[in-house]
């Protein structure tokens, strides 16, 4: 049975949770795309199609729960899955 490719946005600015993650998908056919900062979201929403969206809560420059509300208030990005991710204790 043939997987169908997915892409799949990261928002996180920890560049090694990016290799990680990265490495971890490769042979699954996930692509993966990282937003390192808030201000990148838009354009990679614009350019790409995604099926899932990984959010980290601790961005330095943003509230990731403000965010998320913000993906959520978009008729285009209300329908995407997200799974919120963070180091806090």
């Amino acid at each position: 049975m043939k997987v169908s490719a997915s892409r799949v946005l990261l928002i996180e600015d920890d560049q090694k949770m990016l290799e990680v993650l990265g490495t971890l998908l490769q042979d699954d056919q996930v692509t993966l795309d990282n937003a390192p900062h808030t201000a990148a979201v838009p354009a990679l929403l614009q350019q790409h199609s995604y099926d899932l969206i990984l959010l980290d809560l601790g961005l330095p420059d943003a509230n990731g729960f403000e965010l998320l509300r913000q993906l959520k208030d978009n008729p285009q990005t209300q329908p995407i899955p997200v799974i919120v991710m963070t180091a806090w204790n």
